[in-house]
């Protein structure tokens, strides 16, 4: 995708969303990743893999109770200045891959807690990473989770 169209879209997206009620910053998310796929935006990607990774966070450690107030305020943010900024612009060292932080699967897979299905299908990155670390500790999907069964936790990371 053109990045002047990449910015388009989400400058059109921004749009909808500062004058739709009913738009909410998931569902933000949700359209960002649609249009970064597409554009094959690495900026946009990884900000969506750090704001699904907090989100995760926050959902295994406060269920959705504690404050994701300023992690959305930085999605919206990486995405406004993403609508006004030609991709190419943007310096090498933005460029730089996430480092995949293991702490959360350890401690799911050091208590033998279910993991939502969900977080390994959302999370950019999840599937190389979590996926097998699960399967080698001995995790099943089951319904909507991963749930334990008698493993091995060697598979700690």
């Amino acid at each position: 995708m053109d990045t002047n169209l990449l910015a388009n879209a989400l400058a059109d997206l921004m749009e909808r969303f500062d004058n739709e009620v009913a738009m909410t910053i998931p569902e933000v998310v949700d359209e960002v990743e649609r249009i970064a796929e597409k554009a094959k935006s690495q900026v946009l990607l990884r900000a969506i893999a750090k704001y699904r990774v907090q989100e995760r966070e926050e959902l295994t450690k406060w269920g959705i109770r504690g404050d994701m107030e300023s992690v959305e305020d930085e999605f919206i943010e990486t995405v406004r200045s993403m609508a006004g900024k030609r991709e190419a612009n943007i310096n090498e060292s933005e460029q730089k891959t996430i480092s995949w932080n293991y702490s959360l699967i350890n401690d799911v897979i050091k208590h033998k807690r279910p993991y939502p299905a969900v977080l390994i299908d959302k999370v950019i990155g999840a599937k190389e990473h979590e996926l097998p670390v699960l399967l080698q500790a001995g995790y099943k999907l089951d319904g909507d989770n991963y749930t334990p069964e008698e493993g091995d936790s060697s598979a700690l990371k």
